[in-house]
C-alpha cells in the first residue's frame, strides 16, 4: 500500500469512518478528483467500500 493510500485511510478514519472525496482532498491537500481516484483503487483492492458519494472503511446497512 502506498503512502498516499495510507493517508486516505487515515483521513477517512479521522472523519469517523466515512468521508467524501472533497473532504479527503481538503485534509490531504490534494484535489477531490485525485482523492476519488485513490479511493476507487482502494475499493478495487477491497480496503474501502463505496456508499453513495462517500467512501467508508466498513460496510453499513
Amino acid at each position: 500500500m502506498t503512502s498516499r493510500e495510507q493517508e486516505v485511510l487515515k483521513a477517512i478514519n479521522k472523519g469517523g469512518g466515512s468521508a467524501s472525496p472533497a473532504t479527503i482532498g481538503r485534509q490531504m491537500g490534494i484535489s477531490p478528483d485525485y482523492a476519488e481516484q485513490i479511493c476507487r483503487d482502494l475499493v478495487w483492492h477491497k480496503k474501502l467500500f463505496r456508499k453513495g458519494r462517500h467512501f467508508t472503511t466498513r460496510t453499513t446497512k
